[in-house]
């Protein structure tokens, strides 16, 4: 199957007649495309995002689909901008090439969330974390885990290569690892949910064995891409009013085997 990059730069290629006319079409029709112009840029997403009037959280928004549309009129500025730019010529074999080499530079996609969940993995954050107080949605969680006599462990440090994460619960011997987050405003759960992702997919990683869970408040204000990002990065998602749901779950399934 050929890479999402690849499949874009195509789009791309034929929408601006191979680069020579750039309008903003090309985005409305395809907003993940801005990723290729950004590789085409040689520069990172906060550089990128800088020189088209917005900032890193957005230009990662738009190159993970986390925002579905851009409107006709900034899809225009944006492509009048980058028009000015001195873009590097490639072709379609060159493009992932060009990826690699950005981000063999420390300059890749996902770079906010892979350095929110760095920072959260600092020696002070890991101290600070397991002894800050639960949160009033961690509290309902411990309280149906204990009401159903599932035994676990609350802000537990886990060791993920040579980066410290602290999980919000860790039930059982396979075990299960539980990530909880009450998500409000649009910005703070693009973020907070482009962390998670990135969490879950390195806990896997060194914990093959592992139960990855997210729970989540109902009424978080989420996209639908943003729920099915979610959905394919831990094994299970839960809503708050789900919790007896998830502890029956745990005591009867092979969670904890």
């Amino acid at each position: 199957m050929m890479p999402e990059i690849e499949i874009l730069f195509s789009k791309a290629a034929d929408e601006t007649n191979n680069f020579t006319g750039i309008e903003g079409s090309v985005f409305v029709k395809y907003p993940k495309a801005l990723r290729v112009f950004r590789l085409m840029s040689g520069k990172d997403q906060r550089s990128f995002a800088t020189l088209i009037g917005k900032n890193q959280q957005w230009v990662s928004a738009i190159e993970r689909g986390f925002i579905h549309g851009i409107n006709e009129p900034e899809a225009e500025k944006i492509a009048s901008l980058i028009s000015k730019m001195n873009l590097r010529k490639v072709g379609l074999a060159e493009i992932t090439q060009l990826e690699t080499e950005i981000a063999g530079r420390g300059m890749f996609e996902g770079e906010y969330a892979k350095k929110m969940a760095l920072r959260a993995a600092g020696r002070n954050s890991v101290r600070s974390a397991e002894s800050q107080k639960p949160t009033a949605q961690e509290e309902k969680i411990a309280a149906v885990l204990q009401k159903n006599g599932i035994d676990f462990q609350m802000h537990k440090p886990i060791n993920v290569g040579k980066i410290t994460f602290v999980c919000d619960f860790l039930v059982g011997k396979r075990p299960v690892i539980m990530e909880a987050k009450h998500l409000t405003t649009k910005y703070r759960t693009k973020a907070l949910i482009a962390e998670l992702a990135y969490k879950a997919l390195r806990i896997k990683r060194f914990y093959p064995n592992a139960k990855v869970v997210a729970v989540i408040n109902r009424d978080a204000t989420m996209a639908r891409s943003e729920k099915t990002i979610l959905q394919e990065e831990f094994d299970s998602l839960f809503f708050e009013d789900e919790l007896e749901k998830l502890a029956s779950e745990i005591s009867s399934s092979e969670f904890e085997r």
